[in-house]
């Protein structure tokens, strides 16, 4: 990897074994997986199947009763309908955000718009 940051290269792993490493637990991991892990699982289709379609149905009809909740209409935001933080919120911060962000319309100054950084005026 000629072109990779050598600090970078060092945190790159192919195929590291994930238990030995300690970045996964044995209990998280099936034992068929091949990765060392020690839960048991059988797929039984006719066991799980009907039980993935009801809950992906729940969610389609919680999105859609969100969606008619918010105006039924086109261009609302898929945070707020797929019950995501509100428009108000950041979706990286979340609800937990220390600062409360600033919804008076006036721009601080000494900060960037648009990308640009802009000082304050006066100065």
């Amino acid at each position: 990897m000629p072109f990779v940051d050598p600090v970078t290269r060092e945190k790159i792993k192919f195929n590291p074994d994930v238990v030995k490493d300690g970045s996964v637990l044995p209990e998280q991991l099936m034992t068929v997986s091949g990765w060392g892990g020690s839960q048991e699982f059988e797929y039984v289709h006719e066991k799980y199947w009907p039980t993935l379609i009801a809950l992906c149905e729940a969610e389609r009809m919680a999105g859609l009763d969100r969606w008619r909740a918010l105006g039924g209409k086109v261009g609302l935001s898929e945070w707020d309908i797929k019950g995501g933080c509100s428009s108000t919120e950041s979706p990286v911060d979340g609800p937990n955000a220390k600062e409360t962000p600033d919804v008076s319309g006036e721009k601080p100054t000494g900060t960037a718009v648009n990308g640009v950084s802009q000082a304050p005026k006066g100065e």
